[in-house]
């Protein structure tokens, strides 16, 4: 797997989070109620399952049992490693209260 093949696998992941679909491969049905054209014409099908089927971020002899997310966990602290480094980060910096979300009463 290349690196321009794992951008675009990593990308149908992100997809499938904001398009939710009962099965993955609704992606690339004919159905227009379900079919993703980005998708079908980014990766066929069956490449996808492969690399879905065999790629491993973690030893699995080596996980840690009280980690839930210890199989993602290498590939997480790299994400968030490679954010820190590109978001501009300041002294100044506030969190605006209409960004929270509230769910208590006014009152």
């Amino acid at each position: 797997v290349g690196n321009e093949e794992m951008l675009v696998f990593i990308s149908i992941l992100y997809i499938s989070g904001y398009v939710p679909v009962p099965r993955r491969p609704m992606f690339w049905e004919g159905r227009p109620d379900t079919k993703n054209t980005l998708v079908s014409n980014s990766m066929r099908r069956n490449r996808f399952e492969d690399i879905f089927r065999y790629i491993h971020t973690a030893d699995n002899n080596n996980l840690p049992k009280n980690d839930k997310m210890a199989k993602l966990r290498p590939l997480i602290e790299k994400v968030n490693e490679l954010f820190v480094g590109y978001t501009p980060v300041s002294e100044d910096m506030s969190i605006g209260e209409s960004i929270i979300p509230y769910f208590g009463r006014n009152g």
